[in-house]
């Protein structure tokens, strides 16, 4: 991965959860992500749990096959006011 796009992932990750919260969570639970864990830690920082799980994945912490119904489907809120989804795929208007 280019280094720039190393850094602007790190900027959105602790955009969305700061970095010293997220390893502070990751150092308390890891192994052993539980959906209290989850839920609670989303709550504590405000955020939807979907995007720990998110971060967990990323960071190979978590299978991606655990705690996906945590994961919201965003692709048509995202693709409502454009005119492309990004894959090549024209969206009518």
């Amino acid at each position: 991965m280019p280094e720039i796009e190393r850094r602007a992932n790190d900027a959105a990750a602790d955009y969305c959860i700061p970095s010293d919260e997220m390893e502070g969570f990751v150092a308390r639970v890891n192994p052993m992500f539980s959906k209290p864990a989850i839920v609670g830690f989303a709550c504590r920082v405000k955020v939807h749990p979907g995007l720990v799980v998110g971060q967990l994945h990323g960071r190979n912490l978590l299978s991606y096959a655990f705690h996906r119904d945590f994961l919201a489907k965003v692709r048509a809120k995202v693709t409502a006011s454009v005119l492309t989804d990004g894959f090549g795929n024209n969206i009518a208007l």
